[in-house]
């Protein structure tokens, strides 16, 4: 318990350094896991074999494959958090389970007020999410990794960035601009 006070103490210090963010802000940010929230290494975390075991801040599966939350990627979401932006996760995949139980053990849970891990697919995860909260889609902002082809939601009038690297303050501060850019 301790550890995760002190933890949410540097972060709180860290992240003071970035700016806040004035007048208009996506009403809802999509944020992808694999690749752009998890740090596997390499492969994807379904290729994880449970049981995971803890140890600091980082998950091991049964093969010793680590995956972890990157400093900065949780620098990123806290800013985004402060920022009263309503924030999710989505992901698209049939083992649920790993991706639920990753943001549990990573300590990922508290970041996001809508958590969408379902088998279907990221178009229809959005589309069931502009309806459900009564939202355009142009109040959404969508952040993935360029292998996850966020490009896709372009065509849906979504506002998407593309990123190589895992979440951080940088490419966060990136898609805001692009999502100010392209406001109608």
């Amino acid at each position: 318990m301790l550890q995760q006070v002190l933890s949410r103490y540097m972060l709180d210090k860290k992240h003071a350094e970035l700016e806040s963010l004035e007048g208009s802000k996506p009403k809802l940010v999509v944020l992808g896991l694999d690749r752009c929230i998890l740090d596997c290494g390499g492969p994807s975390f379904t290729q994880l074999c449970p049981p995971f075991e803890r140890d600091a801040n980082e998950v091991y599966d049964s093969n010793d494959n680590p995956v972890r939350v990157a400093e900065k990627t949780k620098i990123g979401l806290q800013w985004l958090f402060d920022q009263d932006i309503v924030l999710c996760v989505l992901c698209s995949t049939a083992r649920s389970d790993i991706a639920r139980q990753l943001l549990r053990d990573l300590d990922l849970e508290s970041y996001f007020q809508i958590v969408s891990i379902t088998t279907d697919s990221p178009k229809n995860q959005i589309k069931d999410l502009k309806k459900s909260h009564g939202l355009e889609f142009d109040d959404i902002l969508y952040i993935d990794h360029v292998s996850n082809r966020p490009q896709d939601m372009e065509s849906m009038g979504i506002i998407a960035y593309e990123t190589n690297d895992l979440l951080n303050p940088k490419n966060i501060r990136q898609a805001m601009d692009l999502y100010l850019e392209n406001l109608p």
